[in-house]
């Protein structure tokens, strides 16, 4: 099977960050959460026999052969523009992309109001640069999303430090102070008269690059087949150059980007009503439309895609999504992120990796110590469970024992009770039946002397 029959269709990621990419030839293509690792489901084979299972590719995502590296690269630059944090292998990144740097900063520092100079873009966009140059932030037409771009050291830590430009966007929908401000203040033409931010608002954290090696490869999770009740929540959605997106909150919205600049958003509890924020570009204002589920407007000619067909694939998105989460009551499955959140894992490089490239081996020393007493801390506990586990199951026998012996006891002081009632009342009931005859003897005497 050639290359150039993959055409993309479809590409979702979950919630878990992992992406599901489908191709117009029925193949179908996952990544793990991190991005280190990758399935290929090659398409059913129409002259093989139909019990033939479909041929199924694993491979590491660095390692991947050249028949898959397109493939590869853009199922990477779709998960990077989305994830919290990016997978940049070397063997992956454009060589037009990639850039030498004497030194990276975490941190970028975003100009002030009243300097801010904002450049404007061919499709109308708003672009503010940082006080180095390196990152760029770029306001959508509408003003209703924004993007950014920075340079990211390569997922591979090296002598030679190298970076490559990365194309990111916040992938909460909840821009941080510093590019909220900038965002406030690019939808302006002229100077702002507010007062300038002080350093701290204006500074941003850039997220740095997962690590090459995944350290919790089990915890990579694929689908050997399409499920009707899904088992993971959808956060991002392409289909056709459009891009749905989710923003999960206790009433659940989604985003319709149609690659135009504008934006269609549902409105929260009215969820049958879309707002359309479209920019229009010769005059510079952002016109707003909303639209009903029973009365949208009528394709036109010439039209660059179907509003009616768009906002109802969004509301079918919204409904699933919302049926699926009321649905998934069990906790998920943890993904291999997840213990980089946690502070484990991805946190700080591969052992290997922190010895050929760190300058500091006092620090390695203490991470190491703490880890190896993290790990004797578990084992511990876990023996003091098996203890406590043995210890319960030999008492429980035998207080069950003692249970039983007492039971015995008990039941034969009460036989030994009912017994001397039982011998009491007889002799009773005797007596007292003896003493009644003599009474009637004696009457009979009586009478019969009279």
């Amino acid at each position: 099977m050639m290359e150039t029959d993959f055409i993309v269709s479809l590409m979702i990621m979950y919630e878990d960050e992992s992406v599901d990419v489908r191709y117009s030839n029925g193949s179908q293509l996952q990544l793990s959460s991190c991005g280190g690792e990758f399935l290929l489901v090659k398409a059913t084979d129409p002259t093989g026999h139909p019990l033939q299972a479909r041929e199924r590719v694993r491979q590491r995502t660095r390692f991947t052969i050249s028949t898959y590296k397109e493939l590869m690269v853009a199922a990477l630059a779709f998960r990077n523009k989305y994830a919290s944090r990016p997978y940049l292998p070397e063997e992956l990144i454009p060589a037009e992309h990639k850039k030498s740097f004497c030194s990276i900063d975490s941190d970028i520092m975003w100009p002030e109001f009243s300097s801010c100079e904002a450049e404007l873009g061919p499709g109308g966009e708003t672009i503010i640069r940082s006080e180095d140059g390196q990152a760029a932030l770029m306001l959508s037409a509408s003003g209703e999303e924004f993007s950014i771009e920075f340079p990211c050291r390569l997922s591979q830590t090296q002598n030679r430090q190298r970076s490559v430009e990365c194309f990111s966007r916040d992938p909460d929908g909840r821009p941080d102070v510093g590019a909220e401000g900038l965002c406030n203040s690019a939808l302006t033409d002229k100077k702002m008269n507010m007062s300038d931010a002080s350093s701290e608002k204006r500074r941003s954290c850039l997220p740095q690059a997962l690590a090459l090696t995944c350290p919790s490869p089990h915890r990579h999770r694929w689908k050997s087949k399409d499920q009707d009740l899904p088992t993971e929540l959808m956060k991002v959605m392409w289909c056709q150059g459009v891009t749905y997106r989710i923003l999960s909150g206790a009433v659940s919205v989604i985003e319709v980007s149609p690659g135009d600049g504008s934006v269609i958003r549902s409105n929260g509890v009215l969820n049958t009503y879309f707002s359309h924020h479209r920019p229009e570009l010769h005059s510079g204002q952002v016109k707003e439309i909303s639209y009903h589920l029973n009365s949208l407007p009528p394709d036109g000619v010439g039209q660059a895609y179907s509003i009616c067909s768009i906002v109802n694939r969004a509301n079918r998105i919204l409904t699933c999504y919302d049926q699926a989460k009321q649905s998934l009551n069990l906790p998920a499955t943890p993904s291999c992120l997840q213990e980089a959140k946690e502070g484990r894992g991805f946190s700080k490089p591969s052992m290997l990796e922190e010895n050929l490239s760190s300058p500091a081996p006092g620090e390695h020393h203490m991470n190491l110590t703490h880890r190896i007493e993290h790990r004797s801390d578990l084992v511990a506990a876990e023996l003091e469970k098996i203890k406590l586990f043995n210890f319960l199951l030999e008492n429980s026998q035998l207080q069950r024992s003692e249970r039983g012996c007492v039971e015995q006891r008990g039941c034969s002081e009460v036989e030994e009770t009912n017994e001397s009632v039982n011998e009491s009342s007889i002799a009773e009931a005797l007596r007292r039946t003896s003493k009644a005859i003599q009474d009637i003897d004696s009457l009979v005497s009586a009478a019969t002397s009279t």
